[in-house]
């Protein structure tokens, strides 16, 4: 990531992070004007997506939903608490932060999973519980 090859460690709101935002911005700039130069009559939204830790404020300030990569493996959980850490990384990390912005980008998941050339019954077990928690917060 540039955060780290540039020495930002894992502050992606510290300089170099924001650094790497303005590098990002004059994207997200051009590709709005872009689908806005083509008079489709509606608003097409514009993401952004990062490891569920490193996304930059500056960066979700510009956009209008960020999507998340969280995995619960490389954050050393066990598959015991994989499932309920996913959410509450989510929601706590991601959800709660784009929300606390003017701009209130709408977050989603869009990567996570369990390794299963580890263990398939937990790749397994992973899966599942995830897609139980999901449907559960969809009828709530």
């Amino acid at each position: 990531s540039y955060l780290t090859a540039n020495g930002g460690g894992d502050e992606p709101n510290g300089a170099v992070g924001n650094a790497g935002a303005e590098l990002l911005i004059p994207n997200i700039t051009d590709t709005r004007s872009m689908l806005s130069d083509l008079n489709l009559g509606k608003t097409i939204p514009v993401g952004t997506a990062d490891a569920g830790s490193y996304f930059n404020d500056e960066v979700l300030q510009q956009v209008d939903y960020g999507m998340s990569n969280v995995h619960p493996w490389f954050a050393n959980v066990s598959i015991d608490q994989a499932a309920a850490w996913t959410a509450e990384f989510f929601q706590e990390q991601n959800v709660a932060d784009a929300q606390a912005l003017p701009n209130k980008p709408q977050m989603f998941i869009a990567e996570t999973g369990w390794p299963s050339v580890c263990l398939l019954s937990a790749y397994m077990r992973y899966q599942q519980e995830v897609l139980i928690g999901h449907r559960v917060t969809e009828l709530q």
